[in-house]
């Protein structure tokens, strides 16, 4: 791959020279791969364009993966919503309990806190753009049952369970699994028509991450171990490398906090991918309004997926990462902003669509809004294709 980097009035400090190393790495297994809450949480990836549990953050992923995963509470009113907490901050004293609250007082609170982006279940399984992605997975996790107020309540979950199965029932064109914690609730679940991911809390050594055990089965027996299907879940990772190494642990489900890197993943499984580090700069300080980093022309290849890493940071909050692709007589085919943060940042790029519609320069540069001082430590951008 032919890369050109461009330089204009910039100020590199300590700047390591651009790396081109190659490294094949295979992704093995058949697994599905399906968005841990919808995107990925809000505020650890400062995910603002899709937050957790919402259809925005579904609707992405869905587009992406195989399905998509999210967490569930009840309201008072015996109400499915997708939210992960038991408790919900309303601009009290202290946050109350979800269950404590009609859907009236937390439609009001969506609005208000959320805009409007808290949602109920029926309304999510419902809506147009959910019954589009047929045969797609979700996975629900049913926070509802360790809820305080809610787990004491015996015959309330075995109600729940139906209000629920019922949800389920109409939608026959979509996949589901109940995630819960605990054999009781396991228990107040048995049923031979669904999947139930028992959550374990069971750290793998080698991937870091959660693998769960799933079954189908009907648990009156007790021998749960000995009949039904034997499933299981890991969650969450959100490196590549560490899908080279899942597949030893025969996974049904998968779950990422990056829609994109999934994408490659899904379109890369089984075959080699090359993995190369672009730019590895120690130090860079800059106030112009752009920065240029990479440029890509026809004849250079442009990565399936960039991985944008920075460890340290000041006067990002003005500063965004641009992608513009061109076409012939200087026209713009595509621009796209992603918003900067420590941490790692994965970005897929449709080549084919590029390529097809006969791109002539495709540049990745910083943007400094407000022309203010800029410092960033340790960037490294790595591509896989």
């Amino acid at each position: 791959m032919r890369l050109s980097l461009i330089f204009g009035a910039i100020w590199i400090l300590s700047s390591c020279a651009t790396k081109e190393t190659d490294q094949d790495i295979l992704f093995k297994g058949d697994y599905l791969i399906v968005g841990h809450k919808g995107s990925g949480p809000s505020s650890l990836y400062e995910n603002s364009n899709f937050p957790e549990n919402s259809l925005d953050g579904m609707v992405n992923a869905l587009k992406q993966l195989d399905g998509v995963e999210m967490d569930l509470q009840v309201s008072q009113d015996g109400v499915f919503w997708l939210f992960h907490d038991h408790e919900i901050n309303i601009g009290t004293e202290k946050p109350v309990n979800f269950h404590a609250l009609p859907d009236t007082v937390i439609e009001r609170y969506s609005h208000i806190h959320f805009s409007g982006k808290l949602i109920r279940l029926e309304d999510l399984l419902g809506s147009d753009q959910v019954r589009s992605f047929k045969r797609s997975v979700f996975c629900l996790d049913l926070k509802f049952l360790a809820n305080p107020m809610v787990k004491t309540r015996s015959q309330y979950c075995v109600s729940l369970k139906r209000i629920l199965i019922s949800h389920l029932k109409k939608n026959q064109d979509q996949r589901f699994f109940l995630e819960v914690y605990g054999l009781e609730n396991l228990e107040r679940l048995k049923s031979r028509q669904w999947n139930t991911l028992l959550v374990q809390n069971s750290v793998h050594p080698v991937l870091n991450a959660e693998v769960n055990h799933s079954f189908s089965y009907d648990l009156a027996r007790n021998s749960f171990f000995r009949q039904g299907r034997f499933k299981k879940s890991v969650w969450v990772l959100n490196e590549p490398e560490d899908f080279r190494s899942v597949h030893t642990v025969h996974p049904t489900l998968v779950q990422t906090d990056f829609p994109a890197m999934g994408k490659l993943i899904k379109k890369m499984r089984n075959r080699p991918v090359s993995k190369r580090t672009l730019k590895d700069t120690s130090a860079i300080i800059f106030r112009d309004e752009y920065f240029p980093l990479l440029s890509f022309e026809p004849e250079s290849e442009l990565p399936d997926l960039l991985k944008i890493t920075i460890n340290r940071f000041s006067g990002m909050d003005s500063c965004m990462l641009v992608i513009s692709i061109n076409g012939r007589n200087g026209s713009l085919i595509s621009w796209n902003s992603y918003e900067l943060n420590s941490g790692s940042k994965y970005i897929f790029i449709d080549r084919e669509q590029f390529t097809h519609r006969n791109y002539t320069k495709a540049d990745i540069y910083l943007w400094n809004q407000r022309k203010k001082h800029v410092r960033i430590s340790d960037l490294k951008i790595t591509s896989y294709h």
